[in-house]
């Protein structure tokens, strides 16, 4: 993990504006994040400016999951790896969670299955949308090129785009970037792999923010499945009196994903409700249909690139 807070980044005079709205809401509301110009930020050239948020940093998900997993294991926990769960079904004195080779009996039970939470029958109805959503990694890039280009904080970026673009170096000296351009699925989700056209867009967009980079080699791509909640905000609650749920990162909320979780830990012990849990609490209701659909994602880029577009030709 390493602390570098991060930075709502405006890439167009419309955006800076937004930023500089946004940082002053936040700064009403008690927030640290402040507003902060591009260059004097250490922010590469092209980012204009934007919010940055001391709190926070990058870490790699793939470390803290398998640390997370061995902590798990240590404590005596019964994993059950590699163990798909078709159903979960509430008997009114226990749960049970039906595998392809065999069943697991609880007292109480917590969803957290992100973007396949729809595929299970108990799960309030609407819960996730799946998206899939792609990044790509560059070949290492020598310190002296960044510090070139202006990116002499290195702080993480997300720019202020319907759909938003992410940008990190990674202690490796690679940089990883994605979003941008999201698709949409129904459960039971498939495996796959980023799509041609996607993985390209995204490429067109790195050489868009980063010309003087535009001669560093890819090292790979990937992508993955989340779980898109109608309000796009944190979601928890009681699917049935022994069932809870949580769909808190929609995409960008690690790190209150665990907090979240952290908290219905307790519940299910038998704590009361924390008032922060009771911010997102929904109880048992469904939730409305998302927006979160093929056309309006498609739209959403669209209109970012017209964006971009305009931005161009007045920056």
């Amino acid at each position: 993990y390493q602390q570098e807070g991060i930075v709502m980044a405006a890439v167009s005079k419309g955006q800076l504006r937004h930023a500089r709205r946004n940082a002053k809401v936040m700064a009403e509301a008690g927030s640290a994040a402040e507003f902060v110009e591009g260059r004097a930020a250490g922010l590469p050239d092209g980012f204009l400016g934007g919010v940055r948020e001391g709190v926070g940093g990058t870490l790699n998900p793939g470390e803290f999951v398998l640390g997370l997993r061995a902590a798990t294991i240590a404590s005596g926990v019964r994993v059950y790896e590699r163990t798909p769960a078709r159903d979960v079904t509430d008997s009114g004195d226990g749960v049970t969670v039906d595998t392809p080779d065999g069943r697991v009996r609880a007292r109480k039970a917590l969803l957290t299955t992100n973007a396949n939470s729809n595929g299970l029958s108990i799960a309030p109805k609407n819960l996730a949308s799946p998206v899939w959503t792609s990044l790509v990694e560059t070949e290492p890039v020598a310190p002296e090129r960044l510090d070139a280009i202006g990116w002499t904080s290195r702080a993480p970026m997300v720019t202020l785009h319907m759909i938003i673009e992410s940008y990190r170096v990674t202690p490796r000296g690679t940089i990883v970037f994605g979003t941008r351009r999201v698709q949409t699925g129904r459960n039971p989700l498939p495996n796959r792999t980023p799509a041609r056209n996607v993985t390209d867009d995204l490429v067109r967009g790195f050489h868009d923010r980063f010309p003087g980079l535009r001669d560093v080699k890819l090292q790979q791509s990937w992508g993955g499945w989340i779980g898109m909640s109608s309000t796009w905000l944190p979601v928890a609650g009681e699917a049935s009196d022994n069932v809870l749920y949580s769909l808190a990162c929609n995409g960008h909320g690690f790190a209150q994903a665990q907090y979240v979780g952290h908290l219905l830990a307790d519940r299910v012990g038998g704590a009361p409700l924390h008032d922060d849990l009771a911010a997102i609490w929904h109880g048992r209701k469904h939730f409305w249909p998302s927006f979160v659909s093929g056309p309006a994602l498609h739209a959403a880029w669209l209109a970012d690139r017209a964006s971009d577009r305009l931005a161009a030709l007045t920056n």
